[in-house]
């Protein structure tokens, strides 16, 4: 398989990040599992979802992520997305199973919503480390350098965008392929607002569940702490290779 062939079909299986639905070396395989059911009716190999076990312990992020937060947030709210989207796959399996379509519109947002709110919460631990807080370098500095005018400015931008998110939602930087380019995006609750094809690299959970008990209604604080925990190692990997690499880059 030539490189193009490999980075065009992970770009056209990536565009699925609407849907929500993991893609390997992007994200941890422990987020998902693949079953196979049978019943009188039909056969299918079903995926379903399952909570990944954090990359750290609890107090691993403090001061800037307490370690209270951080219990609650991977396993009440995390865990909770994972449940309703499992149990809105099933409820589409019945309906195909039993040609009863009445309900389908309903479950179909459901899994969006928790689909979606399951891959940023998969995202966003792998977007914090104990060791974060590092500038990037290498290619994905480059290119934060060609697409922001550097990081300074990059930080700045992201601050207010994931601030200024209505309500509850995200700060994203993407990749956008068609453009080949790093964007900086809003997602209002979880699915809303997102640009078909572009791809999380890192993600800032605005949720008040994410920093309310530490930081109240002082979000901006910490977004600008987010910064010291920011796994940019992480995200220059999914940059690699979205862009197809496959030699680790020296220095990254």
């Amino acid at each position: 398989m030539d490189d193009h062939f490999s980075r065009r079909d992970l770009i056209k299986g990536l565009a699925l990040f609407s849907l929500a639905i993991p893609t390997v070396g992007l994200l941890s395989t422990s987020c998902v599992q693949t079953t196979g059911r049978e019943d009188k009716n039909t056969t299918e190999a079903h995926t379903y979802y399952t909570l990944p076990p954090l990359p750290y312990p609890y107090n691993a992020l403090e001061p800037y992520i307490d370690s209270e937060t951080l219990k609650i947030h991977h396993d009440k709210h995390h865990a909770g997305y994972v449940k309703k989207l499992n149990n809105a796959l099933r409820k589409l399996e019945e309906a195909r199973n039993y040609g009863n379509y009445a309900e389908v519109k309903f479950w179909t947002k459901e899994v969006s919503y928790n689909g979606s709110g399951h891959l940023l919460h998969s995202l966003y631990w792998e977007s914090m480390s104990p060791n974060g807080g590092r500038e990037p370098r290498g290619q994905l500095k480059e290119k934060i350098d060609e697409n922001f005018g550097g990081i300074s400015n990059f930080k700045k931008q992201f601050t207010a965008v994931a601030n200024s998110v209505e309500g509850s939602g995200w700060g994203v930087l993407a990749y956008e392929p068609l453009g080949d380019k790093l964007i900086i995006l809003q997602a209002e609750k979880h699915q809303d607002l997102a640009i078909w094809g572009a791809v999380p690299l890192l993600v800032c959970d605005v949720w008040e569940h994410a920093y309310y008990l530490k930081y109240q209604n002082r979000r901006i604080e910490y977004i600008k702490n987010f910064f010291n925990v920011i796994n940019w190692e992480t995200a220059s990997k999914k940059y690699k290779l979205l862009r197809g690499e496959k030699k680790p880059e020296t220095g990254t």
